[in-house]
């Protein structure tokens, strides 16, 4: 098991269940400091044994707030190289500024950022909000008629996520798809 995690400080936004779980499982085996943020499920934010803050991303005080449980505040997360990671419906965005602008507007998770990366549409995936249709059938076709080899795992996309997290990494400002080959 590699740590080069070890010592950073991280907020994960949304990380308290679906996709986050997983990525906070990851995060936190390599030795990260894990911040995680809920909206509303305080009980299962709680059972992940991290540090929680209470946050509505649409809300500026909850985002300002969320920032502010860093260790040290103001730069904490640039300092510390940590990476602030938000969990969306449509994919998940690591920012390395530790105040990022894209938080300000919160903008779509679809757009660029120079400093922002992001993994994006997390297909057909075994977790979170999809897992209920994926065992009602709905996707089944996808398998059958071979546009994807497997239903996706959480522990995929956090995968995706732990290579943007590098602390030496040099890729900014990108888009990775994890959906198995579905939008090919």
């Amino acid at each position: 098991m590699t740590e080069t995690l070890r010592g950073r400080e991280i907020i994960l936004a949304g990380g308290a269940g679906g996709l986050g779980t997983a990525t906070a499982a990851l995060l936190s085996q390599e030795g990260a400091s894990l911040i995680l943020s809920y909206r509303a499920n305080h009980e299962r934010a709680e059972r992940s044994g991290h540090r929680i803050v209470q946050a509505d991303l649409a809300s500026e005080n909850d985002r300002a707030a969320l920032l502010d449980s860093a260790s040290e505040p103001a730069n904490a997360l640039t300092r510390l190289w940590g990476r602030l990671l938000t969990c969306e419906p449509n994919g998940v965005r690591v920012s390395r500024r530790s105040r990022p602008s894209w938080l300000d507007s919160f903008s779509s998770p679809t757009e660029n950022n120079a400093m922002a990366s992001g993994v994006r549409n997390p297909g057909v995936t075994e977790a979170g909000m999809a897992k209920a249709s994926v065992a009602s059938g709905k996707y089944e076709r996808y398998l059958q008629e071979g546009a994807i080899p497997r239903y996706g795992k959480a522990e995929d996309v956090a995968r995706a996520i732990r290579f943007l997290l590098e602390p030496d990494n040099y890729v900014t400002g990108q888009v990775l798809t994890v959906d198995g080959g579905l939008t090919l």
